[in-house]
C-alpha cells in the first residue's frame, strides 16, 4: 500500500492593517507569512490565495529591485525549504515613490517572496478577511482567521501597523491561537514571532497562615503563581526569602527556601503552600521572586507580604487591622483548643448591631482561615466575636477593626 502524505503550509502571520492611511501605503504593505513545519520542500506552484472575496494564484517574485534593499531574499522561486518562511507580498510593496512607509520592513536573509497573479493579496485585505491559502488538488488547505466559523471573534483589528501571530505552530488556526504582534516595530515578517518568546510567570495573592503569629509558632506561606504569558511554562521556580534590608532584592544570606513549579498552561494558576520556619518577635518583611527562562516581564515576578511576629495572638487573628475593601479583603483565622465543637464568628458593627454570621456550624479541624469581602461596610469599627463550645466549655474573644474607603 502507498501511503501519500501532503505537506502543507502554516500561515503563522497576517499584516491587514498596514501602518498609516489607505491613501498613502495602501494595501501595498499588506503582507501573509507563511512556515513549513516539515522537513521537506514544500513547491508551492500551483497553490491559491483568497480572502473570500477574490481568488489569486500563488506565483514567484520576479522583481529584482526589491534586492537593492534586501540582497539575500530569495525570489524566482517558488520552493519553500523545510523550517522556513515564505512572504507573500502585494506586487506593488517596492513601488518607488516619497511616501515615508515605503518598504517599511526588516525582512531577514534567505526568505523566500511571493506574490499573487493580481494587483492586490485577493480583494485587498481588511481586519475582518480570513485567508485560505490551497491547492485543489490533492485538496490541501491552511487558513487563517476560522473561514469555516463566522460566530466567533477572529478575525480582528489589532491597531494601526500591528499584525496577528500565530501563537503555537501545533494548535492551528483557532480563535484562541492568534495575537496581536507584540513586537516593538509591529510585525515580524520572515522572523519568528514575538508571541513565540512570550513567556511571563506572575506573582498573585500571598497570604500567611497566620497572618499575625506569635514566637515559635510556624507559619506557612501561600504563594498564587499565575502564567500571565501565551506560552506554557516550565522549568520555573520561586524563591521565598525575608528581605531583613527591605531593599526588594534577594540576597544569598535572605534566602528560605527554593520551591520547584509544575508545567502551567497559559492563563493557569499554581497555589504553592508551604512551611516557611519560626520567627522571631518583630516585622518580617517575606518576598517571594519567580524564576522562569525567558520571562519578558520582571516587573510582576516579585511580590511581598508582611509578617508580624507578637508574644500571643489568642485564638482570633485578623488582617488588616485597617481593611479597605476596594483593595484586599479582611483575613480571619482562628485557632481551636480541640476540634469537634460549635464555632460561630459573627461581624457586628461598633454600636453592637450584628452585620453577619460568617460560621455557625460545627468545626472538625483545629484551626481554620475565612475571608471577608466587606462589601457595602460603612467606614468605621467594627467587632468579631469569636464564640466556641467544646466538651461544655465555652470560649469567648473579640477582635476590632476598621473600615476604611
Amino acid at each position: 500500500m502507498i501511503v501519500l502524505i501532503f505537506l502543507v503550509p502554516i500561515i503563522t502571520e497576517v499584516m491587514a492593517n498596514v501602518k498609516g492611511p489607505e491613501s498613502g501605503p495602501g494595501d501595498r504593505n499588506e503582507f501573509v507569512e507563511i512556515y513549513n513545519n516539515s522537513s521537506d520542500t514544500i513547491d508551492l506552484a500551483g497553490w491559491y490565495f483568497s480572502d473570500l472575496d477574490a481568488v489569486d494564484e500563488l506565483v514567484a517574485w520576479d522583481d529584482s529591485t526589491i534586492l537593492k534593499k534586501y540582497p539575500n531574499l530569495i525570489i524566482n522561486s517558488t520552493l519553500l525549504p523545510p523550517h522556513s518562511y515564505a512572504l507573500i507580498l502585494d506586487r506593488e510593496y517596492t513601488r518607488p515613490d516619497t511616501d515615508q512607509y515605503q518598504q517599511p520592513y526588516a525582512i531577514p536573509d534567505s526568505t523566500l517572496i511571493l506574490t499573487t497573479d493580481d494587483t492586490s493579496l485577493g480583494n485587498g485585505l481588511s481586519t475582518k478577511d480570513p485567508i485560505l491559502i490551497f491547492r485543489p488538488l490533492p485538496g490541501e488547505t491552511t487558513t487563517f482567521g476560522t473561514p469555516f466559523d463566522t460566530l466567533d471573534t477572529i478575525p480582528f483589528d489589532p491597531g494601526d501597523g500591528i499584525s496577528l501571530e500565530i501563537i503555537n505552530l501545533d494548535q492551528g488556526d483557532t480563535e484562541s491561537n492568534w495575537w496581536p504582534s507584540l513586537d516593538p516595530s509591529g510585525s515580524t515578517p520572515g522572523w519568528d514571532n514575538s508571541t513565540f518568546k512570550n513567556f511571563d510567570l506572575a506573582i498573585g495573592d500571598l497570604i500567611l497562615h497566620p497572618p499575625i503569629g506569635s514566637k515559635g509558632s510556624a507559619i506557612i506561606l501561600e504563594a498564587a503563581i499565575h502564567n500571565a504569558g501565551l506560552q506554557p511554562a516550565q522549568g520555573w521556580s520561586i524563591k521565598v526569602y525575608e528581605d531583613q534590608n527591605r531593599d526588594r532584592r534577594l540576597t544569598e544570606t535572605e534566602l528560605i527556601k527554593t520551591i520547584s513549579g509544575s508545567y502551567l498552561h497559559p492563563g493557569s494558576e499554581e497555589v504553592v503552600k508551604t512551611r516557611i520556619g519560626h520567627f522571631e518577635i518583630g516585622e518580617h518583611w517575606i518576598g517571594v521572586r519567580t524564576l522562569l527562562d525567558g520571562d519578558v516581564n520582571p516587573a510582576n515576578d516579585t511580590g511581598f507580604i508582611l509578617l508580624r511576629i507578637v508574644p500571643e495572638t489568642g485564638r482570633l487573628i485578623l488582617s488588616p487591622k485597617l481593611f479597605y475593601p476596594e483593595k484586599t479583603r479582611l483575613q480571619i483565622e482562628y485557632q481551636l483548643p480541640a476540634p469537634g465543637g460549635h464555632l460561630k464568628l459573627s461581624i457586628y458593627t461598633a454600636e453592637g448591631r450584628k452585620v453577619e454570621d460568617l460560621i455557625d456550624q460545627k468545626i472538625d479541624q483545629s484551626s481554620g482561615t475565612i475571608f471577608w469581602d466587606g462589601q457595602g461596610a460603612r467606614i468605621g469599627y467594627y467587632i468579631i466575636r469569636f464564640d466556641y463550645e467544646v466538651d461544655g466549655v465555652h470560649y469567648q474573644e473579640r477582635k476590632t477593626f476598621v473600615v476604611a474607603r
